[in-house]
């Protein structure tokens, strides 16, 4: 994703999947003009915890997105909170 900025990249929730999307208008470069877009789906596990979705985009142009599954966000918070 290194040719997408942050603003030009959206992460959004729609019927259980995580959906990607990045597009950018018409750029000019030395040769010619270009313009991109790109939408990516993928389904949540039932126990995943949309309200906890964190994106990170790397300064090198990885995005990073992390979900909280039911089962591992119980178990943790049980360890957490053990007597």
């Amino acid at each position: 994703m290194q040719e997408f900025e942050p603003e030009e990249i959206k992460v959004n929730i729609i019927d259980k999947c995580v959906v990607v999307e990045g597009n950018y208008e018409e750029r000019q470069n030395v040769h010619n003009f270009t313009s991109r877009h790109f939408v990516r789906r993928f389904l949540l596990p039932d126990n995943a915890m949309a309200e906890e979705l964190q994106c990170h985009l790397s300064s090198n142009g990885i995005l990073t997105i992390k979900v909280a599954r039911g089962d591992r966000m119980t178990e943790f918070m049980g360890t957490e909170h053990a007597p």
